[in-house]
């Protein structure tokens, strides 16, 4: 009996190939709480952080629309803010993307970093599979 490899946890060198395919996480701002959820959410779909962050983002960008409505630029509680950055690797289009949309809401990455997976995980849970998920909306 095989066993599948754990893709959470010490990166591995699958990107040192091309050094321009990923780029290091923006100095983003997030709670405590939401770096947990992206952690347990990664860990219970077996993939990295990195993959969990960037698939929940191109799910919602093809099922939902990017462009949501954020009803307060700063309706967060100062004291749960972290300046801690999640320590993560992304494609440079999905940091693009995720810029472009903050800025056509005016409001930070963060903000509507936290906004989309709040929707995201209140519609799907923390399934990633497009297929299930498409199965999810056809049901």
């Amino acid at each position: 009996m095989t066993q599948n490899s754990k893709h959470y946890g010490k990166r591995t060198c699958m990107y040192d190939d091309n050094p321009h395919r990923r780029v290091v996480c923006p100095d983003w701002t997030f709670t405590q709480g939401f770096k947990k959820r992206i952690e347990d959410n990664a860990k219970k779909n077996e993939v990295s952080k990195s993959k969990y962050f960037e698939t929940v983002i191109q799910n919602f960008f093809i099922l939902e629309n990017p462009n949501m409505m954020i009803t307060g630029k700063h309706s967060y509680n100062p004291c749960e803010k972290s300046t801690e950055r999640i320590r993560m690797t992304l494609h440079p289009e999905v940091i693009k993307l995720i810029k472009e949309y903050s800025q056509i809401l005016n409001t930070s990455s963060s903000k509507y970093l936290t906004n989309l997976f709040l929707m995201y995980e209140t519609k799907y849970g923390s399934e990633i599979q497009l297929k299930n998920l498409i199965m999810y909306i056809q049901n």
